[in-house]
């Protein structure tokens, strides 16, 4: 049985290791499984974006050889001490409220409107939300059934225990 190689894994040993003479390990050398774009990605949320999307935010960046692009990472990670953030990702609940603030904002990420609809659905004005996007007619609507038939168990309940069999049979 063959093991699989995390690539990024390695990938993060190695940027990481506070060495800058350590070797490119040999399951990176010369990989296609690594694109050259990891430059780029690997400090989309930094302040060096701006310089690195300037200098290889065209095909200059795929005519690089990666292991050249793997010590150029390495090389600025070493200098600046830089460590990506962690970007915690929402659980996508597909709702009205999704679809709508889809609509309403389309250059948002599909995960940071479930990031949205997950701080507007934990909020306490979750009200004034649902109105302003105008589902607290519907919100409202499903609100007063569950309550109409809440109510219509508990007067069941309530007339079960008050009526009897003889009651029922006074009646014929």
């Amino acid at each position: 049985m063959e093991t699989k190689i995390n690539y990024y894994k390695i990938l993060n040993n190695w940027l990481y290791d506070r060495n800058k003479y350590t070797p490119i390990p040999k399951e990176l050398k010369d990989t296609k499984k690594i694109p050259t774009t990891i430059l780029l990605y690997h400090f989309k949320y930094s302040k060096y974006i701006k310089i690195l999307s300037e200098l290889f935010n065209s095909y200059n960046i795929y005519q690089m050889p990666i292991n050249d692009v793997l010590k150029l990472l390495k090389y600025i990670i070493y200098k600046t001490g830089y460590k990506p953030p962690f970007v915690k990702y929402e659980k996508i609940i597909e709702n009205k409220l999704l679809d709508i603030l889809k609509k309403k904002y389309p250059y948002l990420k599909k995960v940071e409107i479930a990031f949205l609809c997950n701080k507007i659905e934990n909020s306490e004005k979750k009200d004034f939300f649902y109105k302003m996007f105008g589902l607290k007619k519907d919100y409202e609507k499903k609100k007063i059934k569950k309550l109409e038939r809440e109510n219509k168990k508990e007067e069941f309940k309530k007339l079960k225990q008050t009526l009897t069999v003889e009651d029922l049979l006074s009646d014929i």
